[in-house]
């Protein structure tokens, strides 16, 4: 994983997202999106781009996939996309609301 430097955290890894799940987190919010490759993506992204052939890359790998057109498949959809990035801690934070455990103030 990369670190940014957060505003709120200073130096913390981070996830990239879709334009989708940055407008939920810019709420505040949270709800568990899908993953693939260190970025978040929503259902609708999913869905849209058919992420979910790059769910399990691993397994991918042993079956003998062409591993170059792969990566310039998912190249493709991710030069596509509108990303942000966003710390991992404030993700983590906006959980624990989600979840009651903390109130977080942005």
């Amino acid at each position: 994983m990369g670190i940014t430097i957060c505003p709120k955290h200073g130096p913390w890894g981070f996830y990239e997202v879709c334009e989708h799940v940055d407008a939920v987190f810019m709420k505040g919010n949270y709800q568990e999106f899908r993953c693939v490759i260190n970025m978040l993506w929503c259902d609708d992204c999913w869905a849209k781009y058919d992420l979910a052939r790059f769910e399990n890359l691993a397994d991918l790998f042993d079956e003998g996939v062409d591993v170059q057109l792969m990566i310039d498949d998912y190249e493709s959809v991710y030069d596509k996309m509108q990303r942000r990035s966003w710390c991992q801690k404030c993700i983590d934070e906006f959980q624990a609301t989600a979840d009651g455990a903390v109130e977080t103030h942005f």
